[in-house]
């Protein structure tokens, strides 16, 4: 609590707040592939080495590297390092002239304005102590820091002097405070003592999830693109034309929604799903090899939001195809809004088509979290359509007899998406698959940190807990929608 109250005080002064992304150059570290990186072993930092303020180094693993990568991928002196996952945001300043390199997990932030990277290191540890920061967190279960959630992250500015007298004024008080707990009598040491062992089981409790976490790897991804289409055809020109339109980034005008509604379902959907798989062909390239020029509308954010309003299967095969893409491009794409987006419009093309859901499903080589969205739609069908239960219960009892077989080897699932699975069982309360989620839990390689263990899930299922976010589950309105969309998405400069 004293350090709070040391750095409260502190960025109390500083009056002016803007967007992280204002004022730093934020990119993700290279992705760890034994078999597609190439060049010579070097060591890297990964979310386990760094903790709050300093860097563990005592576990320091190697990954190839080429020459011409060297720039993109190392970490320089007073570079700012922030965990995307694990703990998001705990950060630390990497003050050695040596450089290191960093995988995809970490965000190295250079600030563009000259500022001292420690005075936003202990902005990010306050903000993460008060509760300010995981508003900008991403997932359901595993929590992310985005590098666009980073970029709107609110952050006090002020020049670098004023900055360096805030650094050094909560170091010297905090080291006081060190120096004040150094010296207490018996009493207060025994105090102390028990606070100790009480911060001791917390951290240690944390570090078990880190654990829990770092020890169920991802799903290697390994999808195989298709020829995506280089010119749009469209029956209805301005569908296209309002999709993609610069104007229309946070928002489209009620005339046009009203306009694309009014059309045949059918051929509105089509419409739509022929402009996604054209989005699609013109940037996933360079959004995987982060070459990418601006893509400047929100063709894929407003396609989904209509097709999830039009319930038709014409847009089935687009919004699947979207799902098999990278977790970059859903970022790059959808950011905060992907689960928001993804399985409602999902649910409302794919209820009718179950066979083609399940077919995604077993599809080995995907992202775990967009493949984490097609449960979410499933368990959608028995929030909207009770009368349906048994039959979706039985799609999630073949999911669960697969998942036995299938995770020991990360084939179609991972432990991360064994956890999501796990959540939507408890929101619909599926106590006729109790069996299934023990014999999954056998296997150790679920993610308990995303629904708990085996016996705290059928615990809430036996409850009947339900769901704790119903809206979750249900098909906004989108006038609604939009109106909450336009109050945090601003058209890129």
């Amino acid at each position: 609590m004293y350090w709070q109250a040391v750095l409260k005080e502190a960025f109390e002064k500083v009056k002016v707040h803007i967007p992280f992304g204002k004022i730093i150059d934020a990119r993700l570290g290279k992705m760890l592939d034994k078999e597609k990186n190439t060049g010579n072993y070097r060591k890297y930092l990964r979310n386990i080495n760094v903790r709050w303020f300093s860097f563990d180094l005592s576990d320091l693993l190697e990954m190839r590297i080429e020459d011409d990568e060297i720039e993109k991928y190392s970490v320089s002196h007073n570079d700012l390092i922030i965990c995307e996952g694990g703990e998001p945001g705990r950060c630390a300043v990497w003050d050695k002239h040596d450089s290191i390199f960093y995988q995809k997990a970490l965000h190295r932030v250079r600030f563009l304005d000259n500022s001292n990277p420690k005075f936003y290191m202990y902005y990010l540890w306050f903000s993460a102590q008060t509760g300010q920061l995981c508003r900008y967190f991403t997932g359901t279960g595993i929590k992310h820091l985005t590098g666009q959630s980073l970029s709107k992250v609110v952050v006090p500015k002020t020049d670098r002097p004023t900055q360096d007298s805030i650094v050094a004024e909560i170091e010297s008080r905090l080291s006081v405070c060190d120096s004040i707990e150094n010296t207490v009598d018996t009493a207060l040491q025994q105090a102390e003592a028990l606070q100790q062992s009480i911060l001791k089981k917390a951290f240690e409790g944390m570090s078990k999830w880190q654990e829990e976490s770092d020890r169920h790897p991802d799903e290697k991804y390994t999808y195989q693109y298709h020829d995506y289409p280089q010119t749009l055809s469209v029956k209805n020109q301005f569908i296209a034309d309002e999709l993609l339109s610069p104007d229309n980034y946070s928002c489209l005008p009620h005339e046009v929604i009203d306009r694309i509604l009014a059309l045949p379902k059918d051929e509105a959907a089509q419409d739509i799903s022929n402009v996604m798989l054209y989005s699609i062909g013109k940037t996933y390239k360079g959004i995987n090899d982060d070459t990418i020029e601006s893509w400047n509308n929100s063709a894929i954010m407003h396609s989904l939001i209509l097709l999830a309003q039009l319930q038709s299967d014409k847009g089935l095969d687009a919004v699947l195809e979207i799902m098999r893409q990278t977790d970059e491009f859903a970022d790059y794409h959808l950011g905060d809004l992907t689960p928001e987006l993804l399985h409602p419009a999902l649910y409302a093309c794919g209820k009718d088509n179950i066979t083609a859901i399940e077919a995604y499903l077993s599809q080995a080589g995907l992202d775990s979290y967009l493949r984490s969205q097609a449960p979410d739609a499933l368990a959608m069908i028995i929030f909207n359509q009770p009368e349906r239960r048994g039959e979706i219960i039985e799609v999630f009892r073949r999911l669960l007899n697969n998942m036995v077989s299938n995770l020991p080897v990360q084939r179609a699932c991972d432990g991360t998406f064994a956890g999501f699975v796990m959540s939507n069982l408890m929101d619909i309360d599926a106590k006729e698959l109790i069996p299934e989620i023990k014999a999954t839990f056998a296997t150790d390689c679920v993610n308990k940190t995303i629904a708990g263990d085996c016996k705290n899930v059928i615990k809430d299922i036996e409850l009947g807990r339900g769901a704790i976010h119903n809206d979750k589950y249900q098909i906004p309105d989108i006038y609604e929608q939009y109106e909450s969309l336009k109050k945090f998405i601003t058209k890129p400069e």
